[in-house]
């Protein structure tokens, strides 16, 4: 026996289906659920303030929605004065806690000036689609505003340009040869890699390279590119400047050092990485070089030399100066002792002279006189010939006689010392008797 339904019921389960049958999502209704508060829309720092001018912020917005959104879900950004942003157009990161769909954007803010920042409240798009009906809702929301500090450290106070951030490291390499020199035409390649976490291109450190007279200078585009390193969860920006440099003429250079001023947030202390500078010659030989540091060591040692000459000078003229004021004050008692001296010689002088004489050693007086013509003193030739009456009349037969005694002392006596000592005494006691004199001479020279 079978058993078969009714044709009236069928319209009575169709109402009763109709009745009991979810309504489909439309417009008004994700509206409601923003204005009743079911989708919440939230914003959060990953920090708290107050951050560094340059600082990397994060900043999040986080959607939570009964209903499963669609990807047309946007974010508008307000606009952020004072700030560099970055991130506003990654998709939203999308995941399922129980009945609840949850949607989270991020934003990377870098705030330039330091002072309060307050970000207005971002304008939100939702949108949700039936996969029944493929019919879709839209909806406006605003997320809350946000407030933050932002400071500068009295230790960059006078930097003009800085990078904040964890890390930063500087590195170079250049293809100048070690110990060689180079040559009108060369060239070399170098090379300046940064690596700076959580910074973008725009905020990167410029890599100033000045001009160098002599040097032509290529500057090659610089390579930027990021990496994203999943095991720490960081960005890294990596900046390449390649150089070409040609020698346009010799001489001696120098590549200028550069430095680079960060902030280390983790020790929040300002760091300066430095690339040294570089000197070359061209054109010089090693030679040459050797000269010059010979040259520059003579050069030192010679005016050494000319300060210790100094020295010594200025001792002499200072003790030259003691001398002459001693003798200043001792003058008297110095012309008493010497004029005792003189009197003393000229008494052994004379007392020589006249035992001499007496013993006919005519030589022996010429010495005598002599040695009194060399004291200057034509008065002691005077005193020495007193009362020799006799002798003076033949004074030229005294110096024959000394030429040719046996016992000469002054057998080779100067013929010329022998005229001046002559005309000397001649002087002491004047003569008219031209013709001894002119005898004399002649005798001199036979």
């Amino acid at each position: 026996m079978s058993h078969s339904i009714p044709k009236r019921i069928y319209p009575v389960l169709f109402a009763a289906f109709m009745l009991f049958a979810p309504a489909p999502v439309h417009p008004a209704d994700l509206e409601d659920l923003v204005s009743s508060g079911a989708i919440s829309i939230d914003t959060s720092l990953d920090a708290s303030s107050p951050f560094v001018v340059r600082q990397k912020i994060n900043l999040s917005v986080i959607i939570k929605s009964p209903v499963e959104l669609t990807r047309e879900t946007r974010i508008e950004y307000a606009n952020l004065p004072g700030l560099v942003s970055q991130g506003e157009d990654d998709p939203l990161r999308f995941r399922r806690e129980g009945d609840l769909f949850t949607y989270t954007a991020e934003l990377a803010l870098y705030p330039l000036e330091e002072g309060r920042h307050e970000l207005p409240g971002h304008r939100v798009r939702l949108v949700s689609q039936d996969p029944a009906t493929s019919l879709k809702s839209e909806a406006w929301a605003v997320s809350p505003a946000t407030t933050f500090e932002v400071v500068l450290p009295a230790a960059l106070q006078s930097d003009d340009f800085f990078v904040t951030t964890a890390s930063l490291t500087v590195t170079e390499e250049i293809d100048l040869p070690a110990g060689e020199r180079l040559s009108v035409g060369d060239a070399f390649e170098r090379s300046i890699y940064l690596v700076v976490q959580d910074v973008p291109a725009m905020l990167m450190p410029d890599i100033v390279i000045d001009d160098v007279d002599g040097l032509k200078i290529y500057r090659h585009t610089p390579e930027i590119s990021d990496v994203y390193r999943p095991r720490e969860k960081v960005n890294q920006t990596h900046k390449e400047q390649r150089l070409t440099y040609i020698v346009e003429k010799e001489g001696a250079y120098r590549l200028p050092a550069m430095e680079f001023v960060w902030w280390n947030l983790s020790e929040e202390t300002r760091i300066v990485e430095r690339i040294d500078e570089h000197a070359f010659q061209v054109g010089v030989p090693v030679e040459s070089a050797i000269e010059e540091d010979t040259e520059h060591s003579t050069s030192t040692g010679f005016k050494e030399e000319h300060i210790r000459l100094a020295i010594v000078l200025i001792g002499i003229f200072f003790l030259l100066i003691v001398v002459l004021r001693l003798l200043s004050r001792y003058r008297e008692t110095l012309l008493r002792w010497f004029h005792q001296l003189n009197q003393t010689n000229r008494k052994h002088l004379r007392k020589r002279y006249l035992e001499s004489v007496e013993r006919r050693s005519y030589a022996e007086a010429v010495e005598c006189l002599y040695k009194a013509l060399s004291m200057s003193a034509r008065p002691d030739l005077q005193q020495i010939l007193d009362g020799q009456d006799e002798l003076r009349g033949t004074l030229e037969q005294l110096f024959q006689l000394a030429f040719a005694a046996p016992d000469a002392t002054y057998s080779v006596l100067d013929r010329a010392k022998a005229a001046r000592l002559f005309d000397a005494i001649l002087k002491a006691k004047p003569s008219r008797k031209s013709t001894g004199r002119f005898s004399f001479s002649m005798s001199l020279n036979e």
